[in-house]
């Protein structure tokens, strides 16, 4: 309640600055309170100038405003400006100039699963990708199975079925 009155004490500063006299605390119903807020409120934005820069007129109602335009992006960065910075900050930067988000994870689909002498498994998938396991370690996998490739730390990757289980270690072969 003192919250609620000391809101409205705040918001009627500037109509007693301005030489009005409002009694609407003193209203004791609150529909007839209100009214008396709603048209101090109707008053003010008729007498009260418009502040805005370059004497700008306020928009009136159903008037649409024109939205801000944002100033254009930043350059590209120049090969100078490249020049000594880790392989990873250059990717970075030359896909935020090309707008390319960062994939976190691909989702894709087995077509085709080669164990080579050693025990590696290389799965190629339907989206045109081929992943090798990194060590020999059991990672049961099918054609036809849906499985989820993640980044993890230090440049690496884990695949593991959409459906949970086991992960493995891959890097990417095509």
């Amino acid at each position: 309640m003192r919250k609620t009155v000391l809101f409205w004490c705040l918001c009627l500063v500037p109509y007693a600055q301005a030489g009005e006299s409002i009694d609407c605390p003193g209203i004791e119903s609150d529909e007839a309170r209100l009214e008396c807020y709603d048209e101090a409120a109707k008053h003010s934005s008729v007498s009260e100038p418009d502040s805005r820069p370059g004497g700008e007129e306020p928009a009136t109602p159903g008037q649409a405003v024109a939205p801000e335009v944002d100033p254009e992006p930043a350059p590209a960065a120049t090969p100078e400006e490249l020049f000594g910075k880790s392989e990873e900050d250059k990717n970075a930067a030359i896909a935020v100039a090309a707008g390319v988000e960062e994939v976190k994870n691909v989702t894709a689909a087995v077509t085709r699963v080669v164990e080579d002498p050693y025990g590696k498994i290389t799965i190629d998938l339907d989206n045109g990708q081929r992943w090798r396991q990194v060590r020999v370690e059991p990672f049961k996998v099918s054609v036809g199975d849906e499985v989820v490739v993640r980044s993890a730390i230090m440049r690496s990757f884990s695949m593991q079925l959409k459906s949970g289980g086991r992960k493995t270690k891959v890097r990417r072969v095509d």
